[in-house]
């Protein structure tokens, strides 16, 4: 069960840090692309609210790999 805990935590870590890659990598593409005014205002929030999120997934993996879950 260990074993499962750090393979699933090594996931966890690398589906947060792809994730946050991908949602700053596309607001950027949006927001330089000269888009409405809408995606100014659309991409800061997006950010705003799924970084903490991954943050707390990656902490989640971060603490099963460290098998803290025990």
């Amino acid at each position: 069960m260990k074993a499962i805990h750090k393979i699933l935590g090594v996931i966890w870590i690398l589906i947060s840090i792809l994730t946050a890659y991908y949602i700053v990598s596309t607001a950027m593409a949006e927001i330089s692309a000269g888009t409405p005014e809408d995606a100014t205002i659309f991409w800061p929030i997006i950010i705003f609210i799924f970084l903490p999120i991954l943050f707390g997934l990656a902490l989640f993996g971060y603490y099963s790999i460290k098998e803290e879950y025990n």
